[in-house]
């Protein structure tokens, strides 16, 4: 979901996605297949993510 200038990413809390995120905050938002290639051309975006607690996911 987007909401002004803020993308929510709804995942499990043991997948890689969140491991990395807790590591380092810097992330990278782009479109690829399961295997995780990226299509050619394909537009990315930088930002930074963080993980929210249980009160703010419910408000999300």
């Amino acid at each position: 979901m987007v909401s002004d200038d803020t993308l929510y990413i709804l995942s499990y809390a043991d997948t890689g996605k969140l491991k990395l995120l807790r590591n380092n905050s810097l992330v990278t938002v782009a479109p690829c297949n399961s295997a995780g290639t990226l299509p050619a051309g394909a537009m990315t975006i930088k930002g930074t993510g963080r993980i929210l607690d249980v009160v703010e996911t419910r408000k999300a």
